[in-house]
């Protein structure tokens, strides 16, 4: 009896024992639950704050630019810096899914693709620089009412992308965001560009104007000749919502209250001393909305006489009539073309210099600091790019002697570009009661016009000069030194011997693996 109660017993306090064992394990599972919900949880919370992308492609493909970015960024925070609250930037992609018929439907189908892709990266940027951006997609075909309320804010038949802000709304066609061939069928997709162009027109309600001046023989902005065009820096300026515009210095009073800078390129007849006045004015004195002092961009070609000493000379810069000569530069291009990368240290050049990029420049004539000209503590005379120290400057270039001539002529290294600021003091006071010094006008002078030209505008760094110097002449430090995104363009040409080739050695590796593992089988049968 003695011997049943104590089995009994025992088997109590066994039992007991498995139903708090089988309780702690319960217990013990809603807490490693718990706690793997609350890791989860803590995980998206700091995904969702700290979020961050990393796009390890070729030229990174699915990421935007950093201009993109930087244009974006600051064009709509300086617009709703003081709006609350801020109003955001609508795309909606207006190209339908649905087709009639099946072939439409396949060539509809990449550009759906692209556009979609495009629009992810503009929303994940927009998220990470806390700018408002919704995105949207409207089938046409299918969704009647919403085209129709689009119809009434800008969207029309052709329309496959609506840009908004506000009352404000920019549609984009296929011709915008792809570039065609004569038979219909898009070679490039040009999203990018297009829709960032878009974004800051509906942001900015009123763009910078660049004004080109003419009249004088100058490079035009809708010519398309190789040498003397300009129709590859327009659409450069305009992608990036620049208004460009032609001015006649000859009529009028003077500069436009609205340009936000002047351009001067390779004029063959000199300025008249009524215009070279409208000039001094407008770099010397404030103008326009913001009322700051004026800014002038002077690209010039050996030979020609300019009629701007009298402006060069006041700023302290001096073009001297002389051709550059650079045997060692010359003999790294075809057409006697100079090809130049000793630059000063100065956020213009900078950009340049960290990647060791070269610009590409026709014949040139020196541009230098003028020691003779009037002293001014204001002004900063600031050369920019050189040639190397075995050039030299002749001034009898016309006589086709192209020899250094020592005292006669300028030796290397040789100025060929120059910057002269000047700063306004006493225009405002620090709490110590020191005079602020604030920017003044700006004078930028190229010994050289064609690399601006069509033919060599998008060749090596001139691009990257002519833009840097301008987004530095008109203050948007913002964008300075990033570089525009480069298409992307890959292609793979195998022959048959070369394909074949490639099946051999992507099949080998599976083959000997599947053969490694059919003899561990057969060994452990054994």
């Amino acid at each position: 009896m003695s011997f049943f109660s104590s089995w009994i017993s025992t088997a109590r306090t066994s039992l007991e024992e498995y139903r708090v064992a089988r309780w702690a394990k319960g217990a013990n599972r809603v807490v490693q639950i718990v706690l793997s919900l609350a890791l989860v949880a803590g995980l998206n919370v700091l995904a969702a704050r700290h979020f961050e992308r990393w796009d390890l492609t070729e030229g990174h493909r699915f990421s935007l630019s950093a201009e993109t970015r930087a244009y974006l960024t600051s064009a709509y925070l300086e617009k709703n810096a003081h709006v609350s609250p801020q109003e955001p930037i609508e795309l909606i992609l207006t190209l339908p899914s649905s087709q009639p018929d099946q072939k439409s439907a396949e060539q509809i189908a990449p550009m759906l693709a692209d556009m979609r892709q495009l629009l992810r990266e503009y929303q994940n940027t927009a998220q990470q620089a806390q700018v408002p951006l919704t995105t949207e997609e409207v089938d046409t075909y299918k969704d009647s009412r919403r085209t129709e309320e689009l119809t009434h804010e800008g969207l029309d038949a052709e329309t496959v992308l609506l840009v908004r802000q506000g009352p404000r709304s920019h549609s984009l066609k296929l011709t915008d965001l792809y570039e065609i061939k004569n038979q219909g069928e898009p070679v490039a997709f040009l999203g990018e560009n297009a829709v960032t162009a878009a974004i800051l027109d509906v942001i900015q309600a009123k763009p910078q104007k660049i004004y080109f001046t003419l009249g004088h023989g100058e490079m035009r902005l809708y010519d398309t000749n190789p040498d003397s065009g300009m129709t590859e820096l327009r659409q450069a300026l305009q992608q990036r919502n620049f208004a460009v515009s032609e001015l006649n210095l000859t009529a009028g009073e003077g500069v436009p209250d609205d340009a936000a800078m002047v351009v001067v390129a390779s004029p063959k007849i000199p300025f008249e001393p009524q215009e070279v006045e409208k000039l001094r004015s407008y770099l010397s004195q404030p103008h326009g909305p913001d009322q700051v002092n004026g800014r002038v961009m002077a690209l010039l070609n050996p030979g020609e006489n300019s009629g701007l000493e009298d402006l060069f000379y006041q700023w302290g810069i001096l073009s001297d009539d002389a051709l550059v000569i650079d045997p060692s530069a010359t003999d790294e291009a075809m057409q006697g073309d100079m090809i130049l990368a000793e630059y000063a240290d100065h956020p213009i050049t900078q950009f340049l210099l960290q990647n060791q990029l070269r610009v590409r420049f026709g014949p040139a004539r020196p541009v230098r600091e003028d020691l003779a000209s009037p002293p001014d503590d204001r002004r900063r005379v600031t050369p920019l790019l050189a040639t190397t120290k075995d050039a030299w400057a002749t001034r009898d270039y016309r006589t086709g002697d192209l020899q250094y001539h020592k005292g006669m002529d300028l030796p290397g290294p040789v100025s060929v570009a120059a910057l002269s600021e000047k700063q306004l003091l006493g225009a405002g006071q620090s709490s110590q009661g020191v005079d602020l010094p604030l920017t003044g006008g700006r004078l930028m002078v190229f010994g050289n016009a064609d690399f601006i030209g069509n033919q060599r505008f998008n060749m090596l760094g001139n691009n990257y000069l002519f833009l840097n110097t301008m987004n530095y002449l008109l203050d948007r430090q913002n964008v300075l030194n990033i570089p525009p995104k480069p298409p992307f363009e890959f292609n793979l040409n195998l022959s048959r011997e070369n394909l074949s080739g490639l099946a051999w050695r992507l099949l080998l590796p599976p083959f000997f693996l599947a053969l490694l593992g059919f003899g561990v089988y057969l060994a452990r049968r054994r």
